[in-house]
Protein backbone atom coordinates (compact mmCIF):
# COMPACT_ATOMS: atom_id res chain seq x y z
CA UNK A 1 0.00 0.00 0.00
CA UNK A 2 3.08 2.37 0.80
CA UNK A 3 4.58 1.49 -2.38
CA UNK A 4 1.35 2.17 -4.42
CA UNK A 5 0.92 5.39 -2.92
CA UNK A 6 4.10 6.64 -3.45
CA UNK A 7 3.89 5.80 -6.99
CA UNK A 8 0.43 7.53 -7.41
CA UNK A 9 1.53 11.00 -5.66
CA UNK A 10 4.82 11.03 -8.25
CA UNK A 11 2.72 10.73 -10.80
CA UNK A 12 0.20 13.02 -9.97
CA UNK A 13 2.73 15.47 -9.65
CA UNK A 14 4.39 15.11 -13.04
CA UNK A 15 1.19 15.44 -14.64
CA UNK A 16 0.86 18.97 -11.95
CA UNK A 17 4.44 20.16 -13.54
CA UNK A 18 3.35 19.27 -16.76
CA UNK A 19 0.09 21.57 -16.75
CA UNK A 20 1.67 24.24 -14.76
CA UNK A 21 4.48 24.68 -17.61
CA UNK A 22 2.21 24.81 -20.70
CA UNK A 23 0.03 27.12 -18.89
CA UNK A 24 2.92 29.52 -18.11
CA UNK A 25 4.18 29.51 -21.48
CA UNK A 26 1.08 30.22 -23.25
CA UNK A 27 0.46 33.07 -20.62
CA UNK A 28 4.62 34.52 -22.25
CA UNK A 29 3.95 34.18 -25.74
CA UNK A 30 1.49 36.65 -25.87
CA UNK A 31 3.57 39.69 -24.36
CA UNK A 32 6.44 38.16 -26.81
CA UNK A 33 4.19 38.76 -30.08
CA UNK A 34 3.66 42.01 -28.61
CA UNK A 35 7.58 42.81 -28.45
CA UNK A 36 8.31 41.38 -31.56
CA UNK A 37 6.25 43.22 -33.59
CA UNK A 38 7.13 46.44 -31.35
CA UNK A 39 10.96 45.38 -32.37
CA UNK A 40 10.09 44.94 -36.17
CA UNK A 41 8.49 47.99 -36.37
CA UNK A 42 11.18 50.18 -34.37
CA UNK A 43 14.09 48.57 -37.25
CA UNK A 44 11.57 49.27 -39.96
CA UNK A 45 11.05 53.30 -38.74
CA UNK A 46 15.08 52.83 -37.99
CA UNK A 47 15.87 51.71 -41.75
CA UNK A 48 13.57 54.83 -43.12
CA UNK A 49 15.16 57.43 -41.19
CA UNK A 50 18.69 55.41 -42.46
CA UNK A 51 17.61 55.89 -46.33
CA UNK A 52 16.44 59.29 -45.64
CA UNK A 53 19.93 60.11 -43.92
CA UNK A 54 21.81 58.61 -46.85
CA UNK A 55 19.43 60.35 -49.17
CA UNK A 56 20.46 63.68 -47.38
CA UNK A 57 24.17 62.75 -47.67
CA UNK A 58 24.52 62.02 -50.97
CA UNK A 59 22.29 65.35 -52.15
CA UNK A 60 24.64 66.88 -49.67
CA UNK A 61 27.59 65.12 -51.62
CA UNK A 62 26.20 66.18 -54.89
CA UNK A 63 25.67 69.75 -54.02
CA UNK A 64 29.09 70.03 -52.85
CA UNK A 65 30.60 68.43 -55.77
CA UNK A 66 28.96 70.95 -57.91
CA UNK A 67 29.82 73.86 -55.56
CA UNK A 68 33.50 72.12 -55.80
CA UNK A 69 32.82 72.34 -59.98
CA UNK A 70 31.78 75.77 -60.04
CA UNK A 71 34.10 77.20 -58.25
CA UNK A 72 36.64 76.09 -60.28
CA UNK A 73 34.77 77.04 -63.08
CA UNK A 74 34.93 80.38 -61.61
CA UNK A 75 38.84 80.37 -61.38
CA UNK A 76 39.23 79.08 -64.88
CA UNK A 77 36.90 82.23 -66.31
CA UNK A 78 38.88 84.74 -62.98
CA UNK A 79 42.62 82.81 -64.23
CA UNK A 80 41.73 83.49 -67.77
CA UNK A 81 40.66 86.99 -67.39
CA UNK A 82 43.81 87.52 -65.60
CA UNK A 83 46.62 85.94 -67.88
CA UNK A 84 44.38 88.00 -70.67
CA UNK A 85 44.64 91.44 -68.60
CA UNK A 86 48.70 90.77 -67.84
CA UNK A 87 49.55 89.35 -71.35
CA UNK A 88 47.52 92.40 -72.61
CA UNK A 89 45.02 90.33 -74.99
CA UNK A 90 41.79 91.95 -73.37
CA UNK A 91 41.18 95.54 -73.91
CA UNK A 92 42.39 96.80 -70.67
CA UNK A 93 46.54 96.51 -70.92
CA UNK A 94 48.50 96.41 -68.29
CA UNK A 95 51.12 99.73 -67.27
CA UNK A 96 53.70 97.73 -67.37
CA UNK A 97 53.29 96.03 -70.87
CA UNK A 98 55.81 97.00 -73.05
CA UNK A 99 55.85 96.30 -77.24
CA UNK A 100 58.26 96.26 -79.63
CA UNK A 101 58.51 97.76 -82.92
CA UNK A 102 57.03 94.83 -84.43
CA UNK A 103 54.18 95.53 -81.97
CA UNK A 104 54.43 92.15 -80.16
CA UNK A 105 54.09 92.26 -76.51
CA UNK A 106 57.16 91.93 -74.60
CA UNK A 107 56.83 91.09 -70.99
CA UNK A 108 59.35 91.28 -67.86
CA UNK A 109 60.69 87.94 -66.54
CA UNK A 110 58.14 88.99 -63.27
CA UNK A 111 55.50 88.98 -65.73
CA UNK A 112 56.00 86.11 -67.54
CA UNK A 113 56.84 83.91 -63.73
CA UNK A 114 53.38 85.40 -62.64
CA UNK A 115 51.49 84.14 -65.86
CA UNK A 116 53.45 80.37 -65.65
CA UNK A 117 52.09 80.31 -61.95
CA UNK A 118 48.07 81.00 -62.73
CA UNK A 119 48.76 79.03 -65.81
CA UNK A 120 50.09 76.08 -63.91
CA UNK A 121 46.75 76.29 -61.88
CA UNK A 122 44.92 76.85 -64.83
CA UNK A 123 46.01 72.92 -66.24
CA UNK A 124 45.19 71.93 -62.71
CA UNK A 125 40.84 73.62 -62.94
CA UNK A 126 40.93 72.47 -66.39
CA UNK A 127 42.02 68.61 -65.77
CA UNK A 128 39.69 68.38 -62.85
CA UNK A 129 36.62 70.21 -65.14
CA UNK A 130 37.48 68.34 -67.81
CA UNK A 131 34.09 67.60 -70.28
CA UNK A 132 32.30 70.67 -69.06
CA UNK A 133 30.81 73.14 -71.92
CA UNK A 134 32.22 75.68 -70.18
CA UNK A 135 35.77 74.63 -70.41
CA UNK A 136 35.33 73.27 -74.30
CA UNK A 137 34.29 77.06 -74.74
CA UNK A 138 37.38 78.48 -72.85
CA UNK A 139 39.66 76.27 -74.88
CA UNK A 140 40.39 78.38 -77.81
CA UNK A 141 41.35 81.34 -74.99
CA UNK A 142 43.79 79.03 -73.01
CA UNK A 143 44.76 77.82 -76.60
CA UNK A 144 46.09 81.56 -77.40
CA UNK A 145 46.94 82.08 -73.62
CA UNK A 146 49.46 79.16 -74.56
CA UNK A 147 50.77 80.61 -77.12
CA UNK A 148 51.82 83.94 -76.03
CA UNK A 149 53.38 82.33 -72.82
CA UNK A 150 55.39 80.05 -75.23
CA UNK A 151 56.38 82.80 -77.24
CA UNK A 152 56.93 85.19 -74.52
CA UNK A 153 59.34 82.19 -72.96
CA UNK A 154 61.15 81.67 -76.28
CA UNK A 155 62.33 85.27 -76.77
CA UNK A 156 63.24 85.28 -72.90
CA UNK A 157 65.39 82.22 -73.87
CA UNK A 158 66.87 83.72 -76.55
CA UNK A 159 67.82 87.08 -75.09
CA UNK A 160 69.04 85.16 -72.52
CA UNK A 161 71.48 82.65 -73.53
CA UNK A 162 72.55 86.01 -76.20
CA UNK A 163 73.50 88.31 -73.64
CA UNK A 164 74.53 85.31 -71.20
CA UNK A 165 72.51 86.96 -68.26
CA UNK A 166 72.53 84.08 -65.82
CA UNK A 167 69.56 85.77 -63.49
CA UNK A 168 67.32 85.87 -66.86
CA UNK A 169 68.42 82.21 -67.80
CA UNK A 170 67.74 80.94 -64.19
CA UNK A 171 64.15 82.79 -64.09
CA UNK A 172 63.12 81.67 -67.69
CA UNK A 173 64.16 77.95 -67.11
CA UNK A 174 61.91 77.65 -63.50
CA UNK A 175 59.10 79.27 -65.38
CA UNK A 176 59.14 76.59 -67.71
CA UNK A 177 59.46 73.72 -64.80
CA UNK A 178 56.47 75.73 -63.25
CA UNK A 179 54.47 75.06 -66.34
CA UNK A 180 56.07 71.12 -66.68
CA UNK A 181 57.40 72.37 -70.17
CA UNK A 182 61.70 71.19 -69.32
CA UNK A 183 61.70 69.60 -72.87
CA UNK A 184 60.21 72.54 -74.52
CA UNK A 185 63.17 74.04 -73.42
CA UNK A 186 65.70 71.55 -74.38
CA UNK A 187 64.22 71.43 -77.58
CA UNK A 188 64.21 74.90 -78.07
CA UNK A 189 67.83 74.74 -76.98
CA UNK A 190 68.37 72.00 -79.82
CA UNK A 191 66.92 74.09 -82.50
CA UNK A 192 68.54 77.78 -81.84
CA UNK A 193 72.12 76.63 -80.64
CA UNK A 194 72.42 73.17 -81.43
CA UNK A 195 71.24 72.84 -84.67
CA UNK A 196 73.16 75.72 -86.62
CA UNK A 197 76.54 74.95 -84.97
CA UNK A 198 76.70 71.36 -85.77
CA UNK A 199 74.98 72.20 -89.68
CA UNK A 200 78.83 73.97 -89.96
CA UNK A 201 80.71 71.38 -88.25
CA UNK A 202 79.16 67.90 -89.62
CA UNK A 203 79.91 67.29 -93.17
CA UNK A 204 81.22 65.76 -95.57
CA UNK A 205 83.17 69.09 -96.88
CA UNK A 206 84.55 69.79 -93.59
CA UNK A 207 86.37 66.16 -93.26
CA UNK A 208 87.64 66.35 -96.46
CA UNK A 209 89.13 69.94 -95.26
CA UNK A 210 90.22 69.71 -92.14
CA UNK A 211 93.62 68.00 -91.89
CA UNK A 212 92.72 65.58 -89.29
CA UNK A 213 89.71 64.32 -90.67
CA UNK A 214 87.00 62.63 -88.56
CA UNK A 215 88.85 63.07 -85.52
CA UNK A 216 89.01 66.99 -86.45
CA UNK A 217 85.35 67.23 -86.86
CA UNK A 218 84.84 65.68 -83.69
CA UNK A 219 86.89 68.37 -82.17
CA UNK A 220 85.35 71.12 -83.38
CA UNK A 221 82.41 69.48 -81.92
CA UNK A 222 83.58 69.10 -78.61
CA UNK A 223 84.21 73.02 -79.00
CA UNK A 224 80.59 73.14 -78.56
CA UNK A 225 79.92 72.33 -75.10
CA UNK A 226 82.72 75.09 -73.41
CA UNK A 227 81.82 77.59 -75.86
CA UNK A 228 77.43 77.45 -75.71
CA UNK A 229 76.45 74.82 -72.56
CA UNK A 230 78.43 76.36 -69.98
CA UNK A 231 75.77 79.00 -69.05
CA UNK A 232 73.57 76.42 -69.01
CA UNK A 233 75.23 74.11 -67.28
CA UNK A 234 76.48 76.96 -64.94
CA UNK A 235 72.22 77.34 -64.10
CA UNK A 236 71.40 73.31 -64.21
CA UNK A 237 74.03 71.36 -62.86
CA UNK A 238 75.82 71.78 -59.26
CA UNK A 239 78.64 70.93 -60.39
CA UNK A 240 78.86 73.71 -62.79
CA UNK A 241 77.41 76.06 -60.57
CA UNK A 242 79.55 79.38 -59.41
CA UNK A 243 77.38 81.24 -57.12
CA UNK A 244 75.42 80.63 -54.46
CA UNK A 245 71.94 80.96 -56.19
CA UNK A 246 69.79 77.40 -56.10
CA UNK A 247 70.63 75.75 -59.25
CA UNK A 248 67.18 74.67 -61.62
CA UNK A 249 67.11 70.98 -61.53
CA UNK A 250 65.34 68.80 -63.70
CA UNK A 251 67.00 69.46 -67.34
CA UNK A 252 69.70 67.54 -68.80
CA UNK A 253 70.44 69.54 -71.91
CA UNK A 254 73.34 67.81 -73.05
CA UNK A 255 71.62 64.21 -73.39
CA UNK A 256 68.13 65.64 -74.36
CA UNK A 257 69.37 68.43 -76.87
CA UNK A 258 73.14 68.39 -77.76
CA UNK A 259 73.32 64.79 -78.30
CA UNK A 260 70.30 64.27 -80.10
CA UNK A 261 71.15 66.74 -82.73
CA UNK A 262 75.17 65.41 -82.99
CA UNK A 263 73.25 61.79 -83.91
CA UNK A 264 71.29 63.37 -86.32
CA UNK A 265 74.02 65.19 -88.08
CA UNK A 266 76.02 62.61 -88.59
CA UNK A 267 73.24 60.23 -89.94
CA UNK A 268 71.87 62.82 -92.33
CA UNK A 269 75.05 64.69 -93.26
CA UNK A 270 78.39 62.12 -92.53
CA UNK A 271 76.39 58.71 -93.15
CA UNK A 272 79.55 57.44 -94.88
CA UNK A 273 81.51 56.82 -91.53
CA UNK A 274 79.04 53.60 -91.00
CA UNK A 275 80.25 51.85 -93.98
CA UNK A 276 82.11 48.42 -93.53
CA UNK A 277 83.11 47.68 -97.09
CA UNK A 278 86.55 48.47 -96.38
CA UNK A 279 87.69 47.25 -92.90
CA UNK A 280 90.65 48.86 -92.42
CA UNK A 281 88.71 52.30 -92.45
CA UNK A 282 86.14 51.09 -90.84
CA UNK A 283 88.41 50.49 -88.04
CA UNK A 284 89.46 53.34 -87.58
CA UNK A 285 86.28 55.86 -87.65
CA UNK A 286 84.85 53.15 -85.16
CA UNK A 287 87.59 53.63 -82.42
CA UNK A 288 87.55 58.02 -83.03
CA UNK A 289 83.83 57.95 -82.81
CA UNK A 290 83.79 55.82 -79.76
CA UNK A 291 86.78 58.30 -78.59
CA UNK A 292 84.26 60.87 -79.18
CA UNK A 293 81.76 59.31 -77.32
CA UNK A 294 84.03 58.50 -74.30
CA UNK A 295 84.82 62.27 -74.22
CA UNK A 296 81.44 63.78 -74.24
CA UNK A 297 79.90 61.25 -71.73
CA UNK A 298 82.87 62.62 -69.35
CA UNK A 299 81.07 66.07 -70.15
CA UNK A 300 77.80 65.04 -68.99
CA UNK A 301 79.23 65.91 -64.98
CA UNK A 302 77.93 62.62 -63.31
CA UNK A 303 77.54 58.66 -63.19
CA UNK A 304 73.18 59.29 -63.37
CA UNK A 305 73.87 61.58 -66.46
CA UNK A 306 76.14 59.00 -68.16
CA UNK A 307 73.40 56.53 -67.47
CA UNK A 308 70.79 58.78 -68.71
CA UNK A 309 72.51 59.29 -71.62
CA UNK A 310 73.29 55.08 -72.61
CA UNK A 311 69.72 55.07 -71.84
CA UNK A 312 68.44 57.42 -74.60
CA UNK A 313 67.13 56.61 -78.03
CA UNK A 314 69.73 58.44 -79.83
CA UNK A 315 72.65 56.35 -77.66
CA UNK A 316 71.26 53.12 -79.08
CA UNK A 317 70.54 54.28 -82.89
CA UNK A 318 74.12 55.79 -83.14
CA UNK A 319 75.44 52.82 -81.55
CA UNK A 320 73.35 50.35 -84.10
CA UNK A 321 74.55 51.96 -86.69
CA UNK A 322 78.47 50.13 -86.38
CA UNK A 323 77.47 47.05 -88.44
CA UNK A 324 80.34 45.19 -85.80
CA UNK A 325 79.10 41.84 -87.12
CA UNK A 326 80.12 42.78 -90.68
CA UNK A 327 83.28 43.72 -89.77
CA UNK A 328 83.73 40.62 -88.42
CA UNK A 329 82.48 38.50 -91.12
CA UNK A 330 85.28 40.23 -93.29
CA UNK A 331 87.79 40.38 -90.92
CA UNK A 332 87.02 36.47 -90.43
CA UNK A 333 87.11 35.57 -94.12
CA UNK A 334 90.82 37.81 -94.13
CA UNK A 335 91.92 35.71 -91.18
CA UNK A 336 90.41 32.23 -91.68
CA UNK A 337 91.03 32.27 -95.43
CA UNK A 338 94.27 33.21 -94.91
CA UNK A 339 94.81 29.94 -92.57
CA UNK A 340 92.78 27.53 -94.88
CA UNK A 341 94.40 28.53 -97.96
CA UNK A 342 98.02 27.93 -96.21
CA UNK A 343 96.65 24.55 -95.33
CA UNK A 344 96.00 23.59 -99.11
CA UNK A 345 100.07 23.53 -99.63
CA UNK A 346 101.27 23.46 -95.86
CA UNK A 347 104.65 21.98 -96.25
CA UNK A 348 105.77 24.87 -98.00
CA UNK A 349 108.71 26.62 -97.06
CA UNK A 350 108.32 29.86 -94.96
CA UNK A 351 109.42 32.77 -95.62
CA UNK A 352 108.34 35.19 -92.82
CA UNK A 353 110.93 35.87 -89.92
CA UNK A 354 108.97 34.30 -87.26
CA UNK A 355 111.38 31.00 -87.06
CA UNK A 356 109.39 28.40 -88.28
CA UNK A 357 109.90 25.97 -91.19
CA UNK A 358 106.86 25.53 -92.94
CA UNK A 359 104.61 27.89 -94.42
CA UNK A 360 101.46 26.78 -92.46
CA UNK A 361 102.85 27.38 -89.39
CA UNK A 362 104.12 31.08 -90.15
CA UNK A 363 100.35 31.85 -91.81
CA UNK A 364 98.56 30.41 -88.18
CA UNK A 365 101.05 33.19 -85.64
CA UNK A 366 100.19 35.65 -87.83
CA UNK A 367 96.48 35.24 -87.78
CA UNK A 368 96.74 34.32 -83.95
CA UNK A 369 98.49 37.88 -84.04
CA UNK A 370 96.06 39.70 -86.39
CA UNK A 371 93.23 39.22 -84.15
CA UNK A 372 94.84 41.04 -81.37
CA UNK A 373 96.49 43.68 -83.71
CA UNK A 374 95.56 47.59 -82.80
CA UNK A 375 94.79 47.74 -86.08
CA UNK A 376 91.92 44.85 -86.16
CA UNK A 377 90.80 44.01 -82.76
CA UNK A 378 87.56 45.81 -81.57
CA UNK A 379 86.00 45.74 -78.11
CA UNK A 380 82.97 44.85 -78.73
CA UNK A 381 83.68 41.74 -80.50
CA UNK A 382 86.52 40.79 -78.06
CA UNK A 383 84.16 37.20 -77.32
CA UNK A 384 83.93 36.60 -81.41
CA UNK A 385 87.85 37.36 -81.72
CA UNK A 386 88.16 34.97 -78.48
CA UNK A 387 86.54 32.42 -80.14
CA UNK A 388 88.92 32.74 -83.55
CA UNK A 389 91.38 32.56 -81.71
CA UNK A 390 90.60 29.11 -80.27
CA UNK A 391 89.48 27.61 -83.42
CA UNK A 392 92.54 28.47 -85.55
CA UNK A 393 94.71 26.76 -82.96
CA UNK A 394 92.24 23.34 -82.80
CA UNK A 395 92.14 23.67 -86.88
CA UNK A 396 95.77 23.43 -86.99
CA UNK A 397 95.77 20.89 -84.38
CA UNK A 398 92.96 18.85 -86.92
CA UNK A 399 95.39 19.31 -89.93
CA UNK A 400 98.28 17.47 -87.63
CA UNK A 401 96.00 14.67 -86.66
CA UNK A 402 95.24 14.38 -90.08
CA UNK A 403 98.70 14.35 -91.15
CA UNK A 404 99.14 11.85 -88.45
CA UNK A 405 96.56 9.51 -89.91
CA UNK A 406 97.18 10.00 -93.21
CA UNK A 407 101.03 9.40 -93.27
CA UNK A 408 101.34 7.37 -90.26
CA UNK A 409 98.96 4.84 -89.50
CA UNK A 410 97.57 4.53 -92.78
CA UNK A 411 100.87 4.28 -94.91
CA UNK A 412 103.33 1.58 -92.74
CA UNK A 413 106.69 1.85 -93.13
CA UNK A 414 108.61 0.08 -96.27
CA UNK A 415 112.14 0.40 -95.38
CA UNK A 416 112.94 -2.57 -98.65
CA UNK A 417 112.67 -0.36 -101.17
CA UNK A 418 113.82 2.96 -99.89
CA UNK A 419 117.34 4.13 -100.18
CA UNK A 420 119.35 7.32 -99.90
CA UNK A 421 120.30 9.32 -102.63
CA UNK A 422 123.66 10.74 -103.62
CA UNK A 423 122.49 14.10 -101.76
CA UNK A 424 121.39 12.39 -98.71
CA UNK A 425 117.62 12.83 -99.29
CA UNK A 426 115.37 10.25 -99.63
CA UNK A 427 114.18 8.24 -102.70
CA UNK A 428 110.83 7.81 -102.98
CA UNK A 429 108.55 5.51 -105.16
CA UNK A 430 105.23 5.79 -106.53
CA UNK A 431 103.98 4.21 -102.60
CA UNK A 432 106.01 6.23 -100.26
CA UNK A 433 104.30 9.17 -98.68
CA UNK A 434 104.21 12.44 -100.16
CA UNK A 435 105.85 13.79 -97.09
CA UNK A 436 109.68 13.82 -96.58
CA UNK A 437 111.40 12.75 -93.67
CA UNK A 438 112.63 16.59 -93.63
CA UNK A 439 109.18 18.00 -93.38
CA UNK A 440 108.62 15.44 -90.81
CA UNK A 441 111.19 16.68 -88.65
CA UNK A 442 110.09 20.49 -89.44
CA UNK A 443 106.48 19.42 -88.55
CA UNK A 444 107.61 18.74 -84.92
CA UNK A 445 109.55 21.54 -84.88
CA UNK A 446 107.02 24.46 -85.17
CA UNK A 447 104.64 22.54 -83.44
CA UNK A 448 107.17 22.65 -80.33
CA UNK A 449 107.97 26.67 -81.49
CA UNK A 450 104.43 27.59 -81.66
CA UNK A 451 103.49 25.86 -78.67
CA UNK A 452 106.16 27.87 -76.68
CA UNK A 453 105.41 31.31 -78.32
CA UNK A 454 101.55 30.84 -77.02
CA UNK A 455 101.94 31.38 -73.40
CA UNK A 456 103.85 34.62 -74.23
CA UNK A 457 101.21 36.10 -76.82
CA UNK A 458 98.43 35.03 -74.75
CA UNK A 459 99.86 36.90 -71.53
CA UNK A 460 101.43 39.94 -73.35
CA UNK A 461 98.79 40.67 -75.99
CA UNK A 462 95.44 38.63 -75.27
CA UNK A 463 95.19 38.90 -71.40
CA UNK A 464 95.57 42.92 -71.66
CA UNK A 465 92.58 43.44 -73.79
CA UNK A 466 90.53 40.86 -71.88
CA UNK A 467 91.48 42.22 -68.47
CA UNK A 468 89.43 45.53 -69.01
CA UNK A 469 86.42 43.95 -69.57
CA UNK A 470 86.94 40.52 -67.35
CA UNK A 471 88.18 41.01 -63.76
CA UNK A 472 89.22 37.01 -63.72
CA UNK A 473 90.83 35.53 -66.38
CA UNK A 474 91.27 32.37 -64.77
CA UNK A 475 88.71 30.93 -66.88
CA UNK A 476 90.05 31.80 -70.46
CA UNK A 477 93.72 30.61 -69.17
CA UNK A 478 92.51 27.25 -68.97
CA UNK A 479 90.36 27.06 -72.23
CA UNK A 480 93.56 28.88 -73.80
CA UNK A 481 96.00 25.93 -71.53
CA UNK A 482 93.25 23.25 -73.29
CA UNK A 483 93.73 23.78 -76.74
CA UNK A 484 97.32 25.01 -76.48
CA UNK A 485 98.19 21.36 -74.90
CA UNK A 486 96.43 19.74 -78.29
CA UNK A 487 99.32 20.69 -80.15
CA UNK A 488 101.59 18.39 -78.61
CA UNK A 489 99.59 15.39 -78.40
CA UNK A 490 101.12 13.67 -81.40
CA UNK A 491 104.54 14.58 -81.05
CA UNK A 492 105.93 11.34 -79.96
CA UNK A 493 104.27 9.46 -82.38
CA UNK A 494 106.00 11.60 -85.01
CA UNK A 495 109.14 10.76 -83.46
CA UNK A 496 108.24 7.73 -83.17
CA UNK A 497 107.88 7.36 -87.07
CA UNK A 498 111.20 9.20 -87.68
CA UNK A 499 113.07 6.72 -85.74
CA UNK A 500 111.31 3.98 -87.39
CA UNK A 501 111.98 5.29 -90.25
CA UNK A 502 115.67 5.98 -90.14
CA UNK A 503 116.52 3.03 -88.33
CA UNK A 504 114.95 1.22 -91.70
CA UNK A 505 116.79 3.04 -94.11
CA UNK A 506 120.29 2.17 -92.49
CA UNK A 507 119.09 -1.67 -92.42
CA UNK A 508 118.79 -1.61 -95.63
CA UNK A 509 122.20 -0.30 -96.75
CA UNK A 510 123.91 -2.25 -93.71
CA UNK A 511 123.01 -5.66 -95.41
CA UNK A 512 125.14 -5.21 -97.90
CA UNK A 513 127.99 -5.61 -95.07
CA UNK A 514 127.45 -9.57 -94.94
CA UNK A 515 128.47 -9.76 -98.30
CA UNK A 516 132.18 -8.85 -97.79
CA UNK A 517 133.64 -11.74 -96.24
CA UNK A 518 132.12 -14.09 -98.76
CA UNK A 519 133.77 -11.62 -101.62
CA UNK A 520 137.20 -12.72 -99.90
CA UNK A 521 136.87 -16.29 -98.37
CA UNK A 522 139.20 -18.97 -100.06
CA UNK A 523 140.14 -16.86 -103.17
CA UNK A 524 143.00 -15.36 -104.26
CA UNK A 525 141.84 -11.77 -105.25
CA UNK A 526 143.81 -8.83 -104.40
CA UNK A 527 142.88 -6.61 -101.30
CA UNK A 528 140.61 -3.40 -102.79
CA UNK A 529 142.04 -0.01 -101.89
CA UNK A 530 139.33 1.75 -102.78
CA UNK A 531 135.59 2.04 -100.31
CA UNK A 532 133.19 -0.41 -100.90
CA UNK A 533 129.72 -0.10 -101.69
CA UNK A 534 128.62 0.78 -98.43
CA UNK A 535 130.92 3.39 -97.34
CA UNK A 536 129.54 5.62 -100.14
CA UNK A 537 126.31 5.32 -99.38
CA UNK A 538 126.81 7.39 -96.39
CA UNK A 539 127.88 11.44 -96.95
Amino acid sequence: MDTLSISSLCFDKDQFMKVGMDKAINNLSIPLGQLREEVLSVKSVMEDAEKAVQHKLLARSKIREKKACLQRLININKSVEKMEVILGMRGLQSAEIIENDDGEIELTGQQIERVASEFNQLQYYVTQSKGLPLVEKIRPRIAAITVTLQHSLERMFKESLQTNNVDMLRQCLRTYATIDKMRDAEALFRKVSVAPYMAEVISERFIQMNPQGLKGMFNKVMEFIPMHCGLIREVTSPLFSSGSEKVVGGYNFMVNAVWPEIVSSLESRVASIFASGNPDTFHQKYLISMEFVDKFERECGSQSSVKRLRAHPSYNTFMSKWSLPVYFQIRFQEIAGSVETALMNPFNTATGNNGFKLSVFDTIWNALQMCWKDQVYITPLAHRFWKLTLQIILRCTTWISEVSEKEINEKPTNTENQSLSSDGDKATDDKSPPVTMAQMIFLIGDVDKLYEKLPSMFTKCIQVKLSSICKDTSFLTESFEEARSKLIELQDSFCSFIVKQVCGLCSAHLKSANDIPRLYRRTNREVNMSAVVLVTCFP
